[in-house]
C-alpha cells in the first residue's frame, strides 16, 4: 500500500534526479565555450543541479511542507487519499516550474548586465524583457503552486461541488 508521503518522497527525489539530469546535460555547452561567456552555460548547468541535490538532502523537509500535519491520534501513515494525490501533484509541479527557472532568470540577469554595459541606450531591448517577464512569471506560478498547493486543492474541489 502506498503512503502518501511515500508517494511524495519517491515524486521529490525522481524531480531531484531530473533536474541534476538536466543540469548535467547543460555541462556539455561549457566544452568549446569563449571562456569570457562561460558563466551563462555554468549557471545553466550547476543550478538545477544544485537545486536538485538541495531537494534530493532536504526531502523530508520539502514533503513536511506539501503534505499536512497530522495530529497526535493521526500520526499513523494512511493510505493515499484523492486530494493529498492532488496537493502532491501540484506541489511537485510547482518545484519543477521554479527550479527550471531559475536558471534561466540567471542567465536573462547576466544577459541585462552585459547589455546595460555595452549600450549607452538605457532602455532593454524586447527579447529580453519577454524572457524576463516569462521566467518570472514561471517561477512565481512554481512558487505559488508549491506553497498553495493545499488551497489550490480545497478550490479545485468548491468548483467541482459546484458545477455538479
Amino acid at each position: 500500500m502506498v503512503t502518501n508521503r511515500g508517494l511524495a518522497v519517491v515524486l521529490v527525489r525522481v524531480l531531484a534526479l531530473v533536474l541534476v539530469l538536466y543540469g548535467a546535460a547543460g555541462l556539455a555547452w561549457l566544452y568549446g565555450v569563449d571562456h569570457e561567456y562561460w558563466p551563462v552555460p555554468a549557471a545553466r548547468a550547476l543550478l538545477p543541479m544544485l537545486v536538485g541535490a538541495l531537494l534530493w538532502v532536504s526531502v523530508g523537509r520539502v514533503v513536511d511542507r506539501m503534505l499536512p500535519q497530522r495530529t497526535a491520534a493521526g500520526s499513523e501513515e494512511s493510505a493515499l487519499s484523492a486530494a493529498d494525490a492532488e496537493r502532491i501533484g501540484y506541489a511537485v509541479l510547482g518545484l519543477y516550474l521554479a527550479a527550471t527557472a531559475v536558471p534561466e532568470l540567471s542567465r536573462v540577469a547576466v544577459e541585462i548586465q552585459r547589455w546595460r554595459e555595452v549600450s549607452a541606450l538605457s532602455g532593454l531591448p524586447s527579447s529580453l524583457q519577454m524572457n524576463l517577464l516569462t521566467s518570472g512569471i514561471r517561477f512565481v506560478l512554481g512558487v505559488a503552486l508549491f506553497f498553495g498547493a493545499r488551497g489550490l486543492v480545497g478550490l479545485v474541489a468548491k468548483l467541482r461541488r459546484a458545477g455538479a
